[in-house]
Parts: C-alpha cells; sequence; structure tokens
C-alpha cells in the first residue's frame, strides 16, 4: 500500500514540475515583454505598420502634448509640429508641445479608438487638429476589409473584446487581451530591436521621413512628377461623391469621443494639388459640388465647420506637394503658418491653452 501511494503522489508532482519547465521559460519571456514596453522600448502590441507603431510610441515618449494633430495621410504629412509650436509659442510666451499621430488610410472608427485609449492613459490634450479630403469621404474606407488598424493586434487590443461572441475569435481576443508575448508572436526581428536599440524614433522610407513628432516629411515633387502621377491619384478619388450615413456617423462618433473629454476640435479641409481637382472635375462636372455637399453633411453630423485656408491651393506650386494629394516638407511649413494665420483656427486654440496654462 505505501508504494501505491507514493507512486499516486509521484504523478502530481512530476505534472507540476513538467508545467514549470515548460511554462515557465514563456512566464519569463512574457516578464520580459511587459518590461520592453514599460520601458517605452516596445510599442503595447504591433500594427504591421512602422510608421503607426513609431508614432504613437513617441507620443507615449513624448507624454501628454498641448496640441495633438489627427487624421489621415494628408494630415501626417500637411501640418509640421515644429511649425506650429514657434507660432503658438511666440503668442503664449511659454513652450508649448505639438505632436501628429496622424496616419495613412486609417478609418474613423479606428480613430474614435485611438482617442478612447489616448484618454485613458493620460495623452490626450485639451486640443486635436484634424481633417478631412475627399478620399475621407470614400464609404469604402469604413468597412472592415479595410480598416488595417482595427484588425491589427495593436488595434484588437485597443478595441477591446466586447463585439466578440464566436470561438475562435473570443479565445483569440482573449488572448491578445492577456499576453503580450501572444500580441507579439512571429515579430522576432521587431523583438531583437527592442532589446539592443529599443523602437526607433525616425522611420526613413522611399524618400519619406518620419520625424520624432509624428510629421511625414517627403521629398518636394516637380512639375512633371505630379502630371505623370495625376492618372493613378485621380483613380484613387471616387468619380461620384455620396457620403453614406455610416460615414458621416462615424464622423460624428470621433468627433464626439473627442468632446466626451473635453477636448477642443479644430477641423481642416486638407487641399489637393490644383491640377488633380481640374482632372476630377473634367471626369464629373459636379465633382467639386459633390465633395462641398459631402463636407458639409460631415458639419451637419458633427456640428463642427470645417475650416479652409483660402487661398493656398490658388498660390501652391508644384514642389510644395509630394504627390498631388499629399504635401511635401517644402509646403507643410507654408501650409502650417497659413493654417496659424487663420483666426478661426489660432484663436480657439489659444483660447484653450490659455486657460489650461
Amino acid at each position: 500500500l505505501p508504494a501505491v501511494l507514493n507512486r499516486a503522489m509521484i504523478r502530481p508532482v512530476s505534472v507540476i514540475i513538467a508545467a514549470i519547465l515548460l511554462l515557465g521559460p514563456l512566464v519569463t519571456v512574457e516578464l520580459g515583454l511587459r518590461a520592453l514596453i514599460a520601458s517605452g522600448r516596445l510599442q503595447e502590441a504591433p500594427t504591421s505598420n512602422e510608421f503607426a507603431d513609431v508614432s504613437l510610441t513617441n507620443l507615449r515618449r513624448g507624454g501628454q502634448p498641448d496640441v495633438l494633430i489627427m487624421g489621415m495621410s494628408t494630415m501626417r504629412s500637411g501640418i509640421k509640429p515644429d511649425t506650429l509650436e514657434r507660432r503658438i509659442e511666440s503668442e503664449l510666451g511659454r513652450p508649448v508641445h505639438v505632436q501628429n499621430v496622424a496616419q495613412g488610410g486609417i478609418s474613423l472608427e479606428s480613430q474614435r479608438i485611438i482617442v478612447e485609449r489616448l484618454a485613458e492613459q493620460g495623452l490626450l490634450p485639451s486640443v486635436v487638429i484634424t481633417g478631412v479630403s475627399p478620399v475621407t469621404l470614400a464609404a469604402e474606407h469604413e468597412g472592415d476589409a479595410e480598416d488595417w488598424f482595427r484588425r491589427s493586434e495593436l488595434g484588437r487590443l485597443w478595441a477591446g473584446c466586447s463585439e466578440v461572441v464566436y470561438e475562435p475569435h473570443a479565445l483569440e481576443c482573449w488572448l491578445t487581451q492577456a499576453s503580450a508575448l501572444w500580441r507579439w508572436r512571429g515579430h522576432l526581428d521587431e523583438l531583437r530591436v527592442a532589446v539592443t536599440d529599443g523602437i526607433p524614433r525616425t522611420v526613413e522610407e522611399g524618400g519619406r521621413a518620419l520625424r520624432p513628432s509624428g510629421w511625414l516629411a517627403s521629398r518636394p515633387a516637380t512639375a512633371e512628377q505630379l502630371e505623370r502621377n495625376l492618372p493613378r491619384a485621380l483613380a484613387r478619388l471616387d468619380e461620384e461623391i455620396l457620403v453614406s450615413d455610416e460615414l458621416a456617423d462615424g464622423w460624428a462618433a470621433f468627433i464626439d469621443e473627442l468632446r466626451a473629454h473635453d477636448v477642443e476640435v479644430v477641423a481642416l479641409r486638407m487641399p489637393y494639388y490644383q491640377p488633380l481637382v481640374d482632372a476630377a472635375v473634367e471626369r464629373n462636372p459636379e465633382w467639386v459640388e459633390q465633395r462641398d455637399a459631402g463636407y458639409a453633411r460631415l458639419e451637419e453630423a458633427a456640428d463642427l465647420p470645417l475650416l479652409e485656408v483660402e487661398g493656398f491651393a490658388d498660390a501652391a506650386e508644384a514642389e510644395w506637394f509630394r504627390d498631388p494629394r499629399h504635401l511635401s516638407r517644402t509646403g507643410a511649413p507654408v501650409f502650417t503658418r497659413q493654417l496659424w494665420a487663420t483666426d478661426a483656427v489660432s484663436e480657439p486654440v489659444l483660447e484653450v491653452l490659455r486657460s489650461a496654462g
């Protein structure tokens, strides 16, 4: 009988030892990844987009800014934080911090999720400058198939599991919430960099450089280059602009999320290279009227004007653009200075920052 009891006791002990041997290394790696995240050497989870990983990490490194720039790629390249900082500081008489976390091709729902998470982390400022362009008015950008951020590990982490009901997605979502090791599976190269150097503060790719401020500085184009790029840029635009209810509701939800956290919102109409607009009108004579009607629909949905920097597009030179839809490192400072000279932009920003300072 004692021998039988001893054998019965050995089995649970063997199971425990085996479990420790198997799980111990996983627990060690999990704790190591959490330490890298806490130290700012690694993002909470990957997005599959290096620009997004670096810009969001830089925001966390720098702490809560005074002004945050959000939106899509036209906002990321169009407003230079350093230029805006100098203009604000000259008026306030004190240092300010402006950061840009706009992302290429990001949906309004993903932007709302980012706002929600930044508020939880204490990184949401008192002023957000955002904007729209004709591409924003394309309804397909609100579909799940186009929503790269929400499909990423970071997007799943920040969105939570409230909308996930069926297996196996519920299990995957739970693992995303619970484990940094699960979120970073399959990203060995990024993990090696995090251990040795930490996530970088800048990214350079194809003539574009993401600066620590989140601004994407791009080489200026020539008129010939822009002309060659026109057909591709035109294909990116809807021939007819009809704003869907879903998109209008998505815009309103994004703005409402900001307002729920007492954020002053300034919203802009971002400029395109005028020959692109002319080409869109040649294809559809009612294109400008439809675009403006789409903007009006968004204004009504969120009860927020979409401001325009008047005269910029008329005076714009080819070198101010990197392509027909995005400003270059030459044009962005010009646009930012003219933006600040617009009273409807500078006055509410100064009022909020004075009261906060």
